[in-house]
């Protein structure tokens, strides 16, 4: 076989890699440390002017995710806002889904083979025996963000707070229960088990767990808090949620326009998740429904404050 002349191929540059790379980096207020060696190793692969600006707007995000970390939500409502992640776990695909005010968790789903589909008719489930949630906080797994899943939250009317990217803390307490719920299971659960045994065991340790007294809940439990909110949750039916979830996208329609101006760098679909993950809070300050504070004060009611929700 001869080989045909020309130039040889090359490789395409890795840039996702090489953003990767610059989000570990130590980002200051104005200042990134150690981009100077970094782009000695990747000018080959990149220009200086792009990988400026992706220091830049790595270091923009950095700088936003340390005010959220001195940022805390006190939830007023329980059953309002569930939050919902997936893990994998003894080849086991778990799906936990917690109420954030509560922290009650919902009956879990466990399974070897766990698709789209299954998620969305599990929430359905849960949707009819607990009554719906006014928000969704999920992660950006292709199955909890699949088709069939948001055909349900249209027809539920439930909005969908879609995690940041590179920004895992976002969701970070429904990941805590997960791991809470792993310990649990592999204390109560023998190495070789049947269906029977799992389902049996999901079920008593999600029961267990929803009855332990919490600091964080001044020593009552998650079921003792989400039933204090069920007369308030009857307020949200259908047309209600309707109503809310036009006013949500109003604000964040208004939010847009200023996200437009400040972060060019970000994809339009990035933007409007932001917008919507902003006017969400705005909205549920506006009602009074949660508390924000950051460094101990009150923050005050300001759709372009930076959102943790």
């Amino acid at each position: 076989m001869f080989k045909t002349p020309g130039p040889k191929k090359t490789e395409r540059p890795d840039i996702a890699g090489i953003t990767e790379r610059i989000i570990e980096l130590s980002h200051g207020k104005k200042r990134t440390a150690g981009t100077g060696a970094l782009y000695q190793e990747c000018k080959d692969d990149i220009s200086k002017r792009l990988f400026d600006e992706i220091v830049r707007q790595a270091r923009r995000e950095a700088n936003d995710e340390s005010i959220i970390e001195l940022t805390r939500i006190e939830w007023k409502c329980p059953g309002l806002v569930w939050a919902m992640d997936e893990v994998e776990w003894r080849n086991e695909v778990v799906l936990t889904i917690r109420e954030l005010t509560s922290k009650y968790r919902l009956l879990s789903l466990v399974g070897r083979k766990v698709s789209g589909a299954d998620i969305a008719q599990w929430l359905d489930m849960l949707f009819r025996r607990y009554g719906p949630p006014l928000v969704l906080k999920r992660d950006n797994g292709s199955r909890l963000k699949c088709r069939e899943v948001d055909e349900l939250l249209k027809e539920w009317c439930i909005i969908p707070l879609d995690s940041p990217r590179y920004y895992p803390k976002y969701n970070g307490s429904v990941e805590q229960a997960q791991s809470e719920f792993q310990r649990y299971m592999d204390a109560e659960l023998p190495s070789a088990y049947n269906e029977s045994e799992l389902d049996k065991t999901v079920r008593l340790t999600g029961h267990e767990l929803n009855h332990m007294n919490r600091r964080s809940l001044k020593r009552k439990t998650a079921c003792e808090i989400f039933r204090l909110g069920l007369e308030k949750r009857k307020e949200y039916g259908l047309r209600k949620r309707a109503e809310v979830f036009g006013r949500i996208m109003e604000i964040a329609a208004t939010i847009m326009v200023e996200l437009e101006l400040t972060a060019q760098r970000e994809s339009v679909y990035q933007r409007a998740q932001t917008a919507r993950r902003k006017a969400v809070q705005y909205w549920l300050q506006e009602n009074d429904l949660i508390t924000v504070t950051q460094e101990g004060n009150v923050l005050p009611l300001s759709p372009s404050k930076k959102s943790q929700n």
